[in-house]
């Protein structure tokens, strides 16, 4: 009987972070939060994306235990953020060590003890956002879901939008919201803005992991140029001024918002650490005459061990991790497997045939009706396709995605729900956006013709 797994999320992720979740999922730093680690944990990765898998029964045993975290004490979800924020700032904090200090002066020993430091704050706080990210996920359907019932049972249907908007906003703003609300506040003033300072200060947002597509100061300035000042569209309606709650479901809906705020932390905390630590990698490659992009298909371990003695990666793994392969964890080590090897090891996963689908569904995170051609965004390398008009259709959204957000007619992700990064900018933006299709990036391709009917949440292949 084959194993049944489940897809978490695909990602244009280094080997480097790669290791890193692997480590970070299936180490036990998961229980110090009373949660269960994974034992069965696996990337495929194909075409330079990679996708995370785990055993149905563990994530299905995680899911249970991490509700009932939640939901069984009231205040749990004020006392993880602060637990959250402490293991994020030492994360951030050494980042911030790596980057103080002039790299190309620092003798091996002490760029391997910064590195063996930052390597083991980024794994603890890894293991804090496979919660938030599971957290934020699940609490988002679960509150949803909630909400949309009550609204049909007290005949509400027209506040629903209202409703959702409010119990999906995140308790206060972070990255690019913030950023959005400085030029709002600058052009409703009538004030310019000094895109130098601004540059400046969100240098660091493009950062998800040690490779990245800069957005570069001409993009920046762009952004800021074309920025509208925010509009609501759609007001925010707290439900709980129109029925009485339950203790419980008013804890949901307290529990979806928190949750929200610290998806988007999670983002800018691990986007600031990186930003940070890029320059003690690039150090790495410059000293050991390896080229950056060589040095991502290396973990943080292999690094460790090449600063102490180790010799580097053949040309020939190199080449093989550049590959299509399949990333497991085993003890002290992470293994590759590649060619044939890989080819039998996933036939444990379910492929979904194409063919024979011409209308995709999701969650409406914002309302609105276009038609436009798709342009399919799995890599960030590949935002650059992306022209006025068009259906922008991704995995997933990030910060750098937003000046080409701004252009697009239509956002459809695979995943997410009301609390992701792809629902909140859209709505910041009036922008219609169906999110959590699953499937969109995998049915689609570019230069479709597609209706985007974000009122119902249903995407229909025109041609």
């Amino acid at each position: 009987m084959k194993e049944k797994w489940q897809k978490f999320w695909r990602r244009d992720y280094t080997y480097h972070y790669v290791e890193v979740c692997l480590s970070a999922f299936t180490s036990k730093f998961l229980e110090k939060e009373r949660l269960p680690s994974f034992q069965s944990m696996f990337f495929v990765r194909v075409d330079g994306s990679s996708t995370i898998y785990g055993s149905h029964v563990e994530a299905d045993r995680f899911l249970k235990k991490l509700i009932k975290k939640f939901t069984s004490r009231a205040d749990e979800i004020i006392k993880f953020k602060e637990r959250f924020f402490k293991v994020a700032h030492d994360y951030v904090k050494a980042g911030e060590k790596m980057s103080k200090l002039k790299p190309s002066s620092l003798p091996d020993k002490k760029i391997l003890l910064l590195l063996q430091d930052y390597y083991h704050k980024q794994l603890v706080f890894t293991s804090y956002v496979w919660i938030v990210w599971n957290g934020s996920e699940h609490f988002s359907n679960i509150t949803t879901n909630l909400i949309t019932a009550c609204a049909h049972k007290f005949d509400l249907e027209k506040n629903l939008s209202g409703y959702l908007k409010f119990v999906s906003e995140p308790v206060k703003k972070s990255s690019i919201l913030l950023l959005n609300e400085e030029l709002d506040k600058n052009k409703l003033k009538n004030k310019k803005n000094n895109p130098d300072k601004l540059y400046k200060k969100y240098l660091w947002l493009p950062w998800g992991d040690l490779h990245v597509q800069l957005w570069s100061k001409k993009d920046f300035l762009k952004y800021i140029s074309d920025y509208a000042p925010s509009v609501d569209f759609l007001a925010a309606r707290d439900p709980r001024k129109d029925w009485h709650f339950s203790a419980k479901e008013n804890l949901l809906i307290k529990i979806n918002r928190e949750m929200a705020y610290l998806r988007d932390m999670r983002d800018e905390f691990r986007r600031k650490a990186v930003y940070r630590a890029h320059f003690l990698y690039q150090e790495v490659a410059r000293r050991f005459s390896i080229s950056y992009d060589d040095l991502m298909f290396y973990t943080t371990p292999e690094i460790i061990a090449l600063l102490g003695g180790s010799k580097k990666l053949s040309v020939a793994e190199l080449n093989r991790r550049r590959g299509n392969a399949v990333i497991l964890k085993k003890p002290n080590e992470l293994k590759i497997l590649s060619g044939k090897d890989r080819d039998k090891f996933i036939k444990a996963v379910i492929l979904i045939d194409k063919t024979e689908i011409q209308e995709l569904r999701g969650t409406v995170a914002c309302m609105g009706k276009v038609s436009g051609s798709v342009k399919i965004i799995k890599l960030n390398k590949e935002l650059d396709k992306i022209k006025a008009g068009d259906i922008m259709v991704a995995v997933t959204t990030h910060p750098e995605y937003v000046p080409k957000m701004q252009l697009a007619a239509a956002i459809v992700t695979d995943e997410g729900g009301l609390t992701c990064h792809a629902a909140i900018v859209a709505r910041e933006m009036n922008k219609p956006c169906i999110v959590g299709t699953k499937t969109a990036t995998q049915i689609l391709k570019d230069g479709d013709l597609v209706e985007v009917d974000a009122n119902k949440g249903i995407i229909k292949i025109l041609k």
